[in-house]
């Protein structure tokens, strides 16, 4: 899930949030649904609109975080994450450990910038930060 400042950043900068819509359809090509695909192709044809709502602005995000692969997120390398939340795997509740597991023995980096960011929100709940 996008940010609020990142969803307001958006919101507000046209020539971004068309270059973001235009960009995703070749990115996620094939595991974008028909509806994503529409909403991605509609958008920028919308020449009146200068600024997103606020909800237009969040499913943009949405189906960027679910297309796009990254090999790093905020300074840490998606692998490392992946890596580290694996190994720690046995001190999540049983549905994130599911999940890293699943992960962990299907993807490899890039991953989904989705994937990317919950594994951080992990490491981070496991105290694999300093927290200064």
């Amino acid at each position: 899930m996008a940010l609020d400042r990142e969803i307001e950043q958006l919101r507000a900068d046209t020539a971004r949030w068309r270059a973001l819509a235009r960009r995703l359809p070749t990115t996620g090509e094939g595991s974008l649904t028909d509806w994503e695909l529409d909403y991605l192709e509609e958008l920028p044809r919308r020449t009146w609109l200068e600024h997103l709502s606020y909800r237009q602005a969040e499913v943009l995000l949405d189906i960027r975080d679910n297309v796009e692969r990254v090999d790093s997120y905020r300074g840490c390398s998606a692998a490392w994450l992946l890596t580290a939340c694996y190994g720690n795997r046995l001190d999540l509740d049983e549905d994130n450990q599911a999940w890293v597991e699943h992960l962990h023995a299907t993807d490899r980096a890039p991953l989904p910038l989705k994937s990317v960011k919950r594994l951080l929100a992990l490491a981070k709940k496991l105290g694999l930060f300093d927290q200064d």
